[in-house]
């Protein structure tokens, strides 16, 4: 059974790199960019990432770590990293294919669940409530009230969320165009690009709209728990506009009967730790727009991925059509009835 898991000689090799039990469970939780595993050791329970291989730079890898453990230390409600024995923030080690691979550990939150499912809210469903996302945008403006106070890590390396990360012909998740099924389709997400380009390019790069993002701020990397809310993967994070991370919460809600009022709670609650100047809380349609856009360029470079199947069915036509009102309007429009 263990041969049809991948990296799962990885992961076990990885148990003493940690100082875990030799015998410690190891059960697979999912595998998308990186793998991730479950690890029981007695009472303590962990979550163990094996990287793959080529996706992250160990600068890069050492920037996330280095900064979550910032985050930790100012008690924002994060995953707690775990070196390994050595005092490493990561283990690298072989992937049973002659490469090398990273493999970091972080406690596992007892008793979570995903704050909610994207595939169920992109359809207008799900759990959440108004008074949710009020506590979701609280957890949102503390991170970004810490990621604003925390120093530049040494060696820092990651990608930016920036003009050429988010529009032009190469950004960081592909080009979103490529995904059209037909040449008006395409020409539409041309010409949102270039709109969300002029619209961040006005809004400029001050501390005060731009910092250190998560830049995956989905339900899934949200976690409920009996103590709160629990922001983990910060395996995209990097600098970007602090409203992208606020567009990403509500791309995932923006079809769903109660956006406007999801919006507003989220605003309220974000505005209790973190104050965006009212210039970049107006780029917020566009955002939402490029976020959407960014599904579509990573879906595009995928195209066997079963994910990037109903990005393409379900939220392909809905982008476009997001796209479409935002150059007429300059706003965004719930598409689904």
């Amino acid at each position: 059974m263990s041969e049809k898991i991948p990296h799962r000689d990885t992961a076990e090799a990885a148990l003493k790199a940690f100082g875990l039990l030799p015998q410690a469970r190891i059960d697979f939780v999912k595998q998308r960019e990186n793998t991730v595993f479950k690890v029981t050791d007695g009472k303590d329970e962990y979550a163990l990432r094996v990287h793959r291989h080529g996706h992250r730079h160990d600068d890069e890898v050492r920037s996330e770590i280095l900064f979550m453990e910032n985050l930790f230390e100012q008690a924002l409600p994060v995953s707690q990293v775990v070196r390994t024995e050595a005092g490493e923030p990561f283990a690298v080690l072989p992937d049973g294919q002659g490469r090398q691979v990273q493999v970091d550990l972080q406690r596992w939150v007892p008793e979570s669940a995903q704050f909610d499912d994207s595939t169920l809210t992109w359809q207008g469903q799900g759990v959440t409530t108004v008074e949710d996302f009020t506590t979701f945008g609280q957890l949102c403006g503390r991170f970004h009230r810490a990621s604003a106070r925390t120093p530049r890590i040494p060696g820092y390396r990651r990608d930016a969320w920036d003009l050429q990360g988010l529009t032009g012909d190469a950004p960081l998740w592909g080009v979103p165009s490529r995904l059209a099924t037909d040449p008006a389709q395409a020409q539409t997400l041309a010409e949102a690009d270039t709109f969300i380009a002029e619209r961040l390019t006005e809004l400029g790069t001050s501390a005060d709209v731009y910092g250190v993002i998560h830049a995956d701020f989905t339900p899934e990397n949200v976690l409920r728990s009996p103590t709160g809310l629990t922001l983990i993967d910060f395996d995209d994070f990097g600098e970007g506009w602090w409203a992208f991370d606020l567009a990403t919460i509500l791309f995932w809600y923006s079809q769903h009967p109660r956006y406007e009022e999801f919006k507003m709670a989220l605003l309220t609650g974000y505005r209790k730790y973190f104050e965006l100047p009212q210039q970049a809380v107006s780029t917020l349609d566009a955002l939402i727009v490029a976020r959407g856009m960014t599904y579509l360029g990573w879906a595009a470079d995928r195209p066997t991925d079963q994910t990037s199947a109903f990005l393409k069915a379900a939220v392909l036509p809905v982008v476009v059509r997001m796209a479409e009102s935002l150059l007429s309007t300059g706003r965004i429009r719930k598409v689904h009835p």
